[in-house]
């Protein structure tokens, strides 16, 4: 073996790895599925392996196709980065930043970091789109996202590089209308058992917190509503349908949004916040400033005086 590596048969043999088949990649590339074939043979040639065998009408990576689509996967990776590196450094060029929002994430979080972005000294153009986490995923995969803020970490399968940043986390406290958080403060959280419970529906990573917490704190909560949407969750509690959990790090801006006040706080249930990437290193600025900026607004979010005055 000697000689340069021909990078072109190295893409279609990572094209046709991550998109599952010849004519999946075919499309993608815009060639045909016979051109694939060939420079897939000429990369196995080279090397004297298979890197994939034939299942069925698929195909399924040997295992040093797996070691060779992971260092293939790095080497694109590169290359996208030094593309965007040069690319985003011409004179008078806009940035453009693509986020992602995982659609059970407090907006005022989101806001809050996002904000980062658009004040920042570099010209830009930030683009948010809101969606569940796993098309979120696919769009990142996909390069159409440069960075997804998330509640959870984000690992869509071994074979994918996902990098997870963990920015930061917090408490969460239960609010109510003014009158009703009153009435329920003296005895918290005994009283979620007699008193209307909002939360986020069944699947989200605070529900899965809050069940657990209400098993460990062997309360059977009186829940009558379940929200997808968080603001609408708020709304309704403010207007005196019942309790709903708040994260301290956006405790303020609901106090005073939505009128209502602190009754309690779950002892041991946690909200976190990720910003999960394609790349291991943070180049675009715009993710950087989120990044930075996320260290300063977690530790004013966790100030022990955070919850005095508002109950």
């Amino acid at each position: 073996m000697s000689g340069i590596l021909n990078y072109q048969h190295l893409l279609y043999f990572w094209t046709v790895a991550h998109e599952g088949s010849i004519v999946a990649a075919s499309k993608r590339l815009h060639v045909t599925p016979s051109t694939i074939s060939v420079q897939l043979r000429a990369l196995e040639d080279r090397f004297d392996c298979r890197l994939f065998d034939r299942v069925g009408r698929g195909l399924k990576l040997t295992e040093v196709g797996h070691t060779a689509y992971r260092y293939a996967d790095e080497i694109f990776s590169t290359g996208r980065e030094l593309e965007g590196f040069l690319s985003d450094r011409r004179p008078g060029h806009v940035l453009r930043l693509e986020v992602g929002v995982a659609r059970f994430l407090p907006t005022s979080v989101a806001w809050t970091l996002l904000r980062s972005a658009f004040t920042g000294t570099e010209l830009m153009r930030v683009v948010c789109r809101t969606a569940d986490s796993a098309t979120l995923v696919g769009q990142l995969l996909l390069h159409q996202l440069d960075v997804i803020l998330s509640d959870v970490p984000l690992a869509p399968e071994p074979s994918v590089n996902l990098y997870n940043r963990f920015l930061g986390e917090s408490g969460v406290s239960f609010f109510g209308e003014p009158t009703m958080a009153e009435q329920c403060r003296s005895d918290f959280p005994r009283c979620l058992e007699r008193t209307g419970v909002l939360v986020p529906t069944t699947g989200t990573e605070m529900r899965r917190n809050l069940d657990a917490w209400f098993a460990r704190m062997a309360i059977d909560p009186m829940i009558t509503g379940e929200f997808d949407d968080l603001a609408l969750m708020k709304t309704a509690g403010a207007s005196g349908l019942g309790l709903f959990p708040v994260p301290d790090f956006v405790a303020d801006v609901a106090a005073a949004h939505y009128g209502v006040r602190a009754v309690g706080r779950a002892e041991g249930v946690r909200e976190r916040l990720f910003a999960v990437s394609a790349e291991r290193r943070i180049n675009h600025p715009g993710v950087a400033a989120i990044v930075e900026h996320a260290a300063q607004f977690f530790a004013e979010a966790a100030a022990p005086d955070r919850l005095q005055g508002r109950e």
